[in-house]
């Protein structure tokens, strides 16, 4: 993995100096914001998803959120030279940050690990700013397995009343995730 890192950042210093910038003001927040969106996106559309930002309601909710509490939403921005390379969409709460979201440019050459590279200088980022973890939080993909180690188990329960639209959801569920597992 440490290997893939420096290969990945030697590239990226190819074409400049290689940074990790916090978007501070509401202005660059904001742009980061879309930024995320713009890189996201088309990784989701490829595999005929609509990326986590297409509801403009949860959309709006997050540009609200992001412009109302600059102390709980942090974005950062993984640059080399003058490009943007990924945007990590954090969030910030008890000393811990929780990574929500993010958005990478695609890279033809396996050489380039936009994801890893940005998590890393994250980790290292906020290591140094006192921060006592930077959760990748729920989901198995591998990026999450190669950076970090096994946390907190996550349970859920959901608790709904019988009716014919709970059973119809129930069912729904029940097939998606039948047919996650055969894939």
């Amino acid at each position: 993995m440490r290997a893939k890192i420096r290969r990945s950042l030697k590239r990226y210093e190819e074409q400049g100096p290689v940074r990790l910038v916090p978007a501070r003001t509401a202005e660059e927040r904001a742009a980061a914001f879309e930024a995320m969106i713009a890189l996201h996106e088309p990784y989701w559309k490829a595999r005929g998803e609509p990326g986590a930002f297409a509801d403009p309601e949860l959309r709006g909710f997050h540009e609200r959120f992001i412009a109302a509490a600059p102390e709980d939403a942090d974005l950062l921005r993984f640059t080399a030279g003058d490009e943007t390379i990924g945007v990590l969409y954090n969030f910030i709460a008890g000393g811990r940050v929780y990574n929500y979201q993010s958005g990478f440019r695609a890279e033809r050459d396996n050489q380039f690990a936009p994801g890893f590279t940005a998590h890393w200088l994250a980790i290292r980022h906020y290591r140094e700013m006192g921060f006592s973890a930077y959760d990748l939080m729920a989901g198995e993909a591998d990026y999450k397995r190669r950076l970090g180690r096994a946390g907190e188990t996550l349970t859920s329960l959901v608790i709904e009343r019988r009716s014919v639209l709970q059973r119809a959801r129930s069912l729904a569920r029940r097939f998606r995730s039948a047919r996650t597992r055969q894939t």
